[in-house]
């Protein structure tokens, strides 16, 4: 009887081992599952990078290249975004120009002078004040008040308020070889005041006419 006993609880043992192992997930699937979520995580990943990237629409290799340099660029000379990728002529000053912050933004002013540059060619005041802004604080290229005060003019003559905040700052320092002009500031700076240009505002409370 205690033979029998034993016999049906050995029995009984095995069914229930049997039955905790059959409740596992195998080695092998464990490692599909990983697998397939790895795959899923890199197609993830690629499609945020291109979604973040803002020259996705251009060559990659080109685009880096560019982004990657340490070379400051020479507004004067060939620009390397339109040698490397000649469509990107095509864009219109609006997109160069968002284009042009995004690399600001991604630290990265080298091409963000680059982009302007391309916007400044077409006439494009935004452009034209934002290259304007780099070359007098050498941001991605080199320092030159000469050509900075000659962007500022251009981009003001057309109403922009940086435009003409800048050159405004030119004529109220003398910055460069740009004279001193008490008289010209304010008027530049009574411009930029008139489309909410808090800095021209502080400017102008300070130094009432």
């Amino acid at each position: 009887m205690i033979v029998a006993l034993a016999s049906v609880g050995a029995v009984l043992s095995l069914v229930i081992i049997v039955a905790l192992l059959s409740g596992r997930p195998s080695t092998n699937a464990t490692n599909d599952a990983n697998a397939t979520n790895d795959a899923a995580n890199i197609v993830s990943n690629d499609a945020d990078n291109a979604t973040n990237n803002p020259f996705a629409a251009l060559d990659t290799n080109a685009t880096n290249q560019t982004a990657d340099s340490d070379t400051l660029f020479d507004p004067s000379g060939a620009n390397p975004i339109a040698s490397n990728n000649p469509g990107a002529l095509l864009l219109d000053a609006a997109t160069m120009n968002a284009n042009g912050d995004t690399a600001k933004k991604n630290g990265d002013p080298v091409a963000a002078a680059e982009w302007w540059a391309l916007s400044a060619a077409k006439g494009d005041a935004e452009g034209q004040a934002e290259l304007g802004i780099a070359l007098a604080l050498g941001n991605g290229v080199k320092m030159d008040d000469g050509a900075a005060f000659e962007l500022f003019q251009k981009s003001a003559d057309q109403g922009n308020v940086d435009g003409e905040h800048w050159e405004a700052a030119y004529y109220a320092n003398g910055y460069g070889s740009t004279p001193l002009d008490p008289v010209k500031a304010r008027y530049w700076y009574q411009k930029a005041a008139a489309q909410g240009d808090t800095g021209a505002e502080d400017w102008l409370s300070k130094n009432p006419g």
